[in-house]
């Protein structure tokens, strides 16, 4: 069973699963959408679509880390760095006509209630967001204890205004917490 097999399966979950969340993704379309066959997906996953969505969420949680830290390390400013990470998200939002959010968000949504494995796997990568974003803070000269919270609201403030612009259509949300996060790291 060819690795390219695994990485179709991988990459047509992470659009369902984007797109129309866990439970509204079934396997047939999951194999359908691959171009795969069950013996692929029970080879490379033998726990199934829960398993499927468990590396959907970590290889998408390492890319979207590895972009926001690559985005942080390249300038001094936070305040700046987020200034693009939130412009950039918005142009996804607009390029995808509103289809593409966060891309754990919707498996995270209804891990809690989906699989216990699939909750752990996305607050683990919600929690190395935070932390990237904590890291950032405490290299700009923020105390240990306020990057780690501002850290925390930072991600949480970017999540939540991504989902209302997502569900609106309107991307005013995430303008006014670009807005709002000069105001946060101010010291």
């Amino acid at each position: 069973m060819s690795q390219q097999a695994r990485d179709r399966l991988v990459e047509s979950a992470a659009r369902l699963f984007r797109r129309q969340g866990y439970a509204a993704t079934g396997v047939k379309q999951l194999l359908d959408d691959s171009g795969t066959v069950a013996g692929s997906l029970y080879h490379h996953f033998p726990g199934g679509k829960e398993q499927v969505a468990v590396a959907v969420v970590e290889k998408a949680g390492q890319e979207v880390g590895t972009a926001l830290k690559a985005l942080l390390d390249r300038s001094d400013d936070v305040n700046a760095a987020l200034d693009r990470w939130i412009t950039r998200l918005i142009h996804a939002l607009d390029a995808s006509d509103g289809l593409d959010g966060c891309p754990i968000a919707p498996l995270a949504l209804e891990a809690p209630t989906a699989s216990g494995p699939l909750q752990r796997a996305a607050a683990a990568q919600f929690t190395a967001w935070a932390t990237t974003l904590s890291t950032a803070l405490r290299d700009e000269g923020h105390p240990a204890d306020d990057a780690d919270r501002l850290g925390l609201v930072l991600l949480s403030a970017i999540e939540g205004a991504l989902l209302l612009s997502r569900t609106s259509g309107d991307p005013a949300a995430l303008q006014a917490v670009r807005v709002t996060i000069t105001t946060l790291l101010t010291r």
